[in-house]
């Protein structure tokens, strides 16, 4: 190893200042610490090989100087903004994957066959969409404040974690207000129009597929993230 290489490296110790300063700086989730360290001792460690000789406080201040007067708030602020993209772009892309061929026909079948039931039925299928719905909706509200009761600590300290559940909070109420103003309408005015009966079978499979996909597919799609990204904090 050439010696000023390896004079540039930090040590042990100066990693663990550069953990407490972020700290003190408020930023408090652990992937975003092990982020902005790792900016920060790649700046010293490129520092001290332009300039040898200067001091860890020294180089530490340099790079801290370049970030604005609120510190690294925004650099927070735009890796949640990144984050809570992510998780979108991915749910939307399971969704998708229902409205595309070959899956679309599933979801046609499940449709027709809701739309159907209700059609034959009249009231009565009514009913059992909705009593359909209403287990739909209890599962996922059960399994919700399961899941986030017993990764309550993981959501508190990792940004990744919190931005995922953020995003599956928000869509689960987008659609829980689409189908409660559905549901809003009488059975007269909903049995009246045959495209609204549409409308309503379809929001029921859309909350099928989100409730399938929370229940089986996302929680996956967290750990694969985790494991690709944040392997290092044996976080599962």
């Amino acid at each position: 190893m050439d010696l000023n290489q390896e004079k540039s490296q930090l040590t042990n110790d100066e990693i663990a200042l550069l953990y407490r300063f972020v700290k003190q700086k408020y930023v408090r989730h652990k992937d975003v610490q092990f982020e902005l360290v790792d900016h920060l001792a790649s700046s010293i460690e490129e520092q001290r090989k332009t300039t040898p000789g200067i001091s860890f406080e020294k180089a530490l201040e340099n790079e801290y100087a370049k970030f604005p007067i609120t510190g690294f708030a925004k650099l927070v602020e735009a890796k949640s903004n990144a984050l809570i993209k992510f998780w979108q772009k991915r749910i939307f892309q399971f969704m998708f994957k229902f409205i595309s061929w070959p899956k679309a026909i599933l979801t046609f079948l499940f449709t027709i066959s809701l739309f159907n039931i209700i059609q034959w039925n009249g009231d009565l299928g009514l009913k059992i969409c909705l009593v359909l719905l209403g287990v739909l909706i209890f599962g996922m509200v059960i399994k919700m404040s399961f899941t986030q009761s017993n990764n309550e600590h993981k959501i508190e300290e990792y940004l990744v974690v919190k931005t995922y559940y953020n995003v599956i909070n928000s869509v689960f109420i987008f659609i829980y207000i689409v189908i409660s103003i559905l549901i809003k309408m009488t059975a007269d005015e909903i049995l009246a129009n045959s495209f609204t009966v549409a409308i309503f079978t379809f929001f029921i499979v859309v909350f099928g597929i989100f409730t399938y996909g929370f229940f089986f597919s996302f929680p996956i799609m967290l750990k694969e993230e985790i494991k690709a990204k944040y392997g290092h904090f044996m976080l599962s």
